[in-house]
């Protein structure tokens, strides 16, 4: 029988998560009180901040201790709004999915809206 596999979050998509629900950019303190909040230690907290920046999604802005941690921008217009990428079922959905499909979620929906309108926009 097949139980599926689920993800357990850890601190890299709780850290991104935080950036993207911030502006893209916040202060290193924040990041680490946020994660820390979450019960992350601070080995764990580094190495979210170490692969996300190995992974260029993230860059530091700023000097010594006042350093901001900034998302980079990797995708261009409509992509970068894209809601899947972000999304904590994503290694579940699929077209026709049982559970998570992209023909069923709102979000996905709500994004080709826009999608739509910007080109019907021209």
């Amino acid at each position: 029988m097949f139980y599926g596999f689920i993800m357990k979050e850890d601190a890299v998509i709780h850290l991104w998560r935080f950036i993207n629900q911030n502006g893209n950019s916040v202060h290193v303190s924040d990041a680490r009180k946020f994660l820390s909040s979450r019960g992350f230690n601070r080995e764990a907290i580094d190495y979210a901040i170490d692969t996300l920046h190995k992974l260029f999604f993230l860059e530091y802005r700023g000097d010594g201790d006042e350093y901001f941690l900034k998302k980079i921008k990797i995708l261009e217009e409509p992509l970068e709004d894209l809601p899947c990428l972000g999304c904590e079922h994503l290694h579940e959905c699929h077209i026709g999915g049982d559970r998570y499909s992209p023909e069923r979620c709102q979000y996905f929906e709500e994004w080709m809206q826009k999608v739509r309108i910007r080109l019907s926009r021209g």
